[in-house]
């Protein structure tokens, strides 16, 4: 099983230029038909060429809603997987297509929840959320023309949800869909793709960054299942594993409530990048319960142990993403 994507602060992220240009191809497309149905004549060679010269169109993009390892998750919230067409509506058959092989299992035990699955296309929704009906989920929406690009598949339960982890599970995504690269998910071997989450406080670190700055400095951002607080003061730490303080220092709002901290540090040298992040002040945001290590991650005790030296991946052109 592997998580993939960007971190849990990464919910979405729309490509303004792919909408621009699909807007000005589409343009270029429509004016070419215009001129054919009205003149009968042969389309012009210069708009031709400018549709040729058109990037190929990308497949609509799926996200989960919520991401992998969210908690503090309400038990009547909507859960679902929202597709994105980058300014075109959304074809009515790859909703059903995901419908078809969307469920709502119990996690790990992939126990199967009574639920019902509604598709929703962007086009069925009012423009503005305080106009939406009580309770219908909220569907962002972009417009190029008349066409809205975005559409979802919810589930939802027969009955409330109980605390405990739960996961939304495809199990086969469809050939005219894809993953952009910055979603969070976990791929399950096979065709299976799914998003975990936990109903009711159950704050733990998802990911960690280190981000290259000016100056010789290195920037550590943790992010986590749910917004957290300190128990007093500024109660995130940072230290090498042997003892050794290390030179970092918190922004103001790592003593407020947050679901991401940044430490800012000297560049750490290499072969000296083991180090352990206390969390032992850190609580989630309602106060119910302490932020725990990731499973499967080293800790000891209540700090987490990374390597800076060994466990990056690449995230972006200055962040790498740090194996917990």
């Amino acid at each position: 099983m592997t998580r993939v994507g960007g971190t849990n602060m990464n919910r979405r992220r729309l490509s303004y230029w792919a909408i621009a240009t699909a807007g000005v191809c589409g343009a270029v497309f429509a004016l070419s038909a215009s001129l054919v149905s009205f003149t009968s004549l042969r389309t012009p060679a210069v708009l031709t060429a400018n549709a040729t010269r058109c990037p190929a169109r990308p497949v609509p993009a799926l996200r989960f809603d919520p991401v992998d390892l969210t908690s503090g998750v309400d038990g009547n919230a909507a859960v679902s997987v929202r597709v994105d067409n980058l300014g075109q509506p959304v074809d009515p058959g790859l909703l059903a297509e995901i419908a078809t092989t969307l469920r709502l299992v119990r996690w790990p035990s992939g126990e199967l929840i009574p639920a019902k699955i509604q598709t929703t296309n962007a086009d069925d929704l009012p423009d503005a959320a305080e106009d939406r009906p009580k309770g219908a989920p909220l569907v962002t929406t972009a417009r190029i023309g008349a066409g809205r690009s975005e559409a979802s598949v919810t589930v939802v339960p027969d009955a409330t949800l109980a605390a405990g982890w739960y996961a939304l599970q495809l199990d086969a995504t469809p050939g005219a869909a894809r993953w952009p690269a910055e979603a969070v998910k976990v791929d399950d071997g096979g065709d299976v793709t799914l998003s975990r989450f936990h109903v009711g406080s159950n704050p733990l670190v998802t990911s960690v960054q280190l981000c290259e700055k000016e100056d010789n400095k290195q920037v550590v951002l943790i992010d986590y299942s749910e917004r957290v607080r300190p128990r007093n003061g500024n109660a995130l730490g940072l230290a090498h594993q042997d003892g050794r303080a290390a030179s970092c220092r918190g922004g103001a709002g790592n003593r407020e409530e947050t679901a991401q901290h940044t430490l800012i540090c000297n560049a750490f040298a290499k072969g000296d990048g083991k180090v352990r992040v206390d969390l032992g002040g850190l609580v989630s945001a309602t106060g119910l319960g302490a932020v725990a290590v990731p499973p499967g991650a080293r800790a000891k005790g209540t700090a987490l142990d990374l390597d800076f030296d060994t466990d990056l991946t690449s995230a972006g052109e200055n962040c790498r993403i740090v194996r917990l």
